[in-house]
């Protein structure tokens, strides 16, 4: 017992010893290195528009460094005549920090679908992307320098707050900055529009703008106008569309990849080939998530995208003529007002199996119609290299790379629920098809530089490429036979463009919305090459694209 009183002894002492030295040290450090109120001010309005200095550093442009100086002098006498509080400015320097940050691993500025990300993304999302290979050296080199920085720049030091910033025969000066910098800026603004801060106003300026559009369409009153399918009013069925996310054609075992990522859907396969096909080489139309569905729940093309808020989404349409519609999804998002369903149902859950009761209560219901349309959207295998936490290893197993292990195993949860949904479809007596894609690809390191996620830098092969499967039971192959024309036409190159007219076309309702050059089951169907969005959401030929490949 006094052996043990001794060691916690020496414990203690050595503890105190320990806190006595870093007290010292931080004491030390504070005393040596004191920073002055006007310094402060003025290392923090560079702060705050560093982004522009790092963005002349990367392309070298002399807006960019016209533009830091200009708006750093402008904030240091702003911030000096108001004697502001530093921390009222803590928000625009964290934002500056993350700017840089992602300026300095992916080689280019925040563009407007990044910033539509980082707006909408749940917070653990978020917290697997700043964890993710690529970016946990960046996140935690971020921490300790915000923290340096907040200790040492915001927080007011002893007796500071008390003297005189700007000698009042001086003012004149700040005076000067304050009116002069804002007029230049507002007469040369073409020729600095790309560097920060006004790329990011500008930006966030368009995230705004989509949403006020989303909003005031979904709010606007559609009537249908178009013709009917002679068939339409006697035919009964329902079209489950159902969207994964991050889901890359590479690695399905379907399309050839060579560990067992769709064994369930294989075994469908083989049971039921007459009922299931692949489409070859469907591809997203953006490789991040609101580009991508935007295109693909609009009747307009993606080389139309400013357009497509303005018009309402096919599942609106639908509901107009005599369509039940449903969302499911696990979680809540921005394209709801906009896909304008009868009845969005969202099921809090990290699991997608846990949508399947709802979907097969949603079969059974009861309608006036007996005509549904079903959208369900996935989780998937979004930042499944990071927060994935189901594992088969009879198929996948485990190798030295566990973020390819991750990945893989989210694909094989898909495939069982994909495979789930189609033996649900098949001992179904009603007509049901079922359309699987998903939004976008995703890479993983897949070039050796690091690049793991979506949207973070020039397009690759991995986050265009999609896979994509029909599944369909007797009832409706007799009562829809055009499935056949789209069966005909796998082989093309389709995109999300294609999807809301194939539907339609599938169900029967043209609407003047209605584009039978992009209806895979028309016979008028004509391939047109599609179109892919930018992270600055500016639509670009797919052959002229540059695809790291």
């Amino acid at each position: 017992m006094a052996e043990s009183e001794n060691l916690n002894q020496e414990e203690k002492h050595e503890a105190s010893g320990i806190a006595a030295f870093l007290k010292r040290i931080f004491g030390h450090i504070s005393y040596r290195y004191h920073i002055g109120p006007r310094l402060k001010i003025h290392i923090n309005s560079l702060m705050i528009v560093f982004p522009a200095f790092a963005q002349y550093l990367f392309f070298d442009e002399l807006e960019y460094l016209v533009a830091f100086v200009l708006c750093a002098a402008f904030l240091s006498s702003l911030f000096l005549l108001a004697k502001a509080r530093l921390l009222l400015t803590l928000p625009f320097v964290f934002m500056s920090f993350i700017y840089t940050l992602f300026l300095v691993i992916y080689s280019k500025s925040l563009g407007v679908t990044s910033i539509m990300a980082l707006f909408n993304t749940k917070l653990e999302a978020m917290v697997g992307f700043a964890t993710s290979p690529k970016m946990i050296t960046g996140t935690m080199a971020f921490i300790i320098v915000l923290l340096l920085y907040v200790r040492f720049i915001i927080l007011k030091g002893a007796g500071e707050g008390k003297e005189e910033l700007v000698p009042k025969n001086k003012r004149y000066i700040p005076l000067l900055f304050l009116i002069a910098v804002p007029v230049f800026f507002i007469l040369e603004m073409s020729y600095f529009k790309k560097a920060y801060p006004f790329s990011f106003m500008y930006d966030s300026g368009s995230y705004m703008k989509i949403l006020s559009e989303m909003k005031k369409s979904s709010s606007a009153p559609y009537f249908f106008e178009g013709r009917l399918d002679s068939r339409f009013k006697d035919n009964t069925g329902i079209f489950i569309l159902v969207l994964g996310e991050s889901s890359r054609r590479a690695s399905w075992s379907l399309y050839g990849y060579k560990r067992k990522t769709n064994v369930f859907m294989k075994s469908f396969l083989d049971k039921y080939p007459d009922n299931i096909f692949l489409f070859k080489n469907y591809i997203t139309t953006g490789q991040t998530t609101y580009p991508s569905m935007m295109s693909l729940f609009s009747v307009m093309p993606s080389k139309d995208f400013a357009e497509i808020p303005k018009y309402p989404s096919f599942v609106r349409i639908m509901k107009n003529v005599a369509y039940k519609t449903y969302f499911l999804s696990t979680y809540d998002n921005i394209f709801l007002n906009y896909i304008y369903a009868d009845e969005n149902i969202i099921t809090p859950s990290d699991d997608d199996v846990s949508l399947l009761p709802t979907m097969k209560k949603v079969i059974s219901e009861e309608t006036h119609s007996h005509k549904k349309l079903i959208v369900m959207h996935l989780k998937g295998s979004h930042f499944a290299f990071s927060d994935y936490n189901y594992t088969y290893k009879d198929y996948i197993f485990p190798s030295d790379n566990p973020i390819m292990d991750k990945y893989d195993n989210s694909l094989v949860h898909t495939d069982i629920l994909l495979k789930e949904i189609a033996d649900e479809i098949m001992k179904n007596p009603e007509p049901i098809c079922v359309w699987y894609m998903s939004d976008h690809g995703e890479n993983l390191n897949d070039f050796g530089d690091g690049n793991y996620g979506h949207g973070c830098g020039g397009f690759t092969c991995y986050e265009l490429e999609i896979p994509s499967v029909m599944i369909y039971n007797n009832a409706y192959l007799e009562k829809y036979p055009k499935i056949r024309t789209v069966f005909n036409n796998r082989n093309f190159t389709v995109s999300h463009s294609n999807v809301s007219h194939t539907i339609m076309g599938l169900c029967g309702l043209y609407p003047r919305e209605y584009k039978k050059n992009f209806d895979l089951s028309s016979d008028n169907y004509r391939y047109e090459e599609p179109y892919v969005i930018d992270v600055d959401l500016f639509p670009i030929k797919y052959s002229k694209a540059k695809i790291q490949d």
